[in-house]
C-alpha cells in the first residue's frame, strides 16, 4: 500500500474539501499543484533484497525439513557420497514412502478381495491372496556396489536371492530359468567346437589297424630275407 505525500501545498483547506479532492483524484487520476516548489510523491516501503532472500531461503529449508523430503538440487546433497550415506539422507523420505505404500497396498487388497468375491458369484474361482502387489522405487541405484555385494555373497545365499538384488531384473524366477537354459545350450554347443580337434572313432580304429599291419609286415621281412640269403649260399 502506498501513501500520497504533498510537499509545499495542501490538498484542500477544509476536511470536506479534501474529501472531494481525494474523490476527484481517485476518479480522474489528475492532481494540480500551485507554484513550482510544490510536489507530490508516493511514500512506500523500500524492499530490502538481502533480508527477503534470507527469509525465502529459511522458508525453503523449513519446508524441506518439516516434510522430510531432501532437496535434490542442493549442492551438498549428492557429491561423492556412498550408497549408505545416500540412504541415510533419504531415510525420512523412505519412511514416508513405506507408510503410503502400506496404505495403498491395503486398499488394493480390499479391491482384489471384492473383485474375487464378484468372480465367485459368477462361478469363477480366484484366490485373492495369490495376487501380491509389488512396488518399485524410482531412485537411482549404485550398480557397481550392488554387483560387488552379489559377488561377495555368491555361494552363501541362493542364486534367486542374489538375482533379486539386481534392480533391473523384474522376475528373478524367469531370469533363473533363462540362465539355466543358456547354460544347457552352451554345454550342448561345446562338442561342436571340439570336433575339429578330435578324430572320429572309425578313423582312429583304421589308423591303429594300419599301424599294426605295418608292424607285422616289417617283422616278417627280415626272416624272409635271411631265408633267401641262406638259399643263395647253399647254391
Amino acid at each position: 500500500m502506498s501513501i500520497l505525500v504533498l510537499y509545499g501545498t495542501q490538498l484542500a483547506d477544509t476536511p470536506e474539501d479534501a474529501k472531494v479532492a481525494m474523490k476527484i483524484l481517485s476518479e480522474e487520476g489528475l492532481l494540480e499543484l500551485p507554484g513550482d516548489s510544490a510536489r507530490a510523491e508516493f511514500l512506500k516501503n523500500t524492499l530490502d533484497e538481502s533480508a527477503t532472500e534470507i527469509l525465502r531461503t529459511a522458508l525453503k529449508e523449513d519446508i524441506y525439513t518439516f516434510s522430510h523430503v531432501p532437496n535434490l538440487t542442493d549442492e551438498n546433497f549428492a557429491g561423492n557420497t556412498s550408497g549408505v550415506a545416500m540412504e541415510f539422507k533419504l531415510m525420512g523420505l523412505e519412511m514416508i514412502t513405506k507408510t503410503k505404500e502400506a496404505n495403498y497396498k491395503r486398499g488394493l487388497r480390499q479391491r482384489i478381495a471384492i473383485f474375487a468375491h464378484y468372480l465367485g458369484m459368477k462361478q469363477i474361482a480366484l484366490e485373492s491372496h495369490s495376487i501380491v502387489p509389488q512396488f518399485s522405487r524410482g531412485l537411482p541405484k549404485n550398480l557397481l556396489e550392488i554387483s560387488q555385494i552379489v559377488n561377495n555373497l555368491e555361494g552363501k545365499v541362493t542364486n534367486r536371492q542374489l538375482i533379486s538384488l539386481l534392480p533391473f531384473v523384474e522376475d528373478p524366477d524367469a531370469e533363473l530359468e533363462a540362465l539355466e537354459e543358456e547354460k544347457k545350450k552352451n554345454m550342448e554347443d561345446m562338442p561342436m567346437f571340439n570336433q575339429d580337434n578330435t578324430k572320429p572313432e572309425d578313423e582312429v580304429e583304421d589308423e591303429e589297424s594300419g599301424v599294426l599291419g605295418e608292424e607285422e609286415s616289417q617283422s616278417d621281412l627280415p626272416a624272409d630275407g635271411q631265408g633267401r640269403k641262406a638259399g643263395r649260399q647253399v647254391r
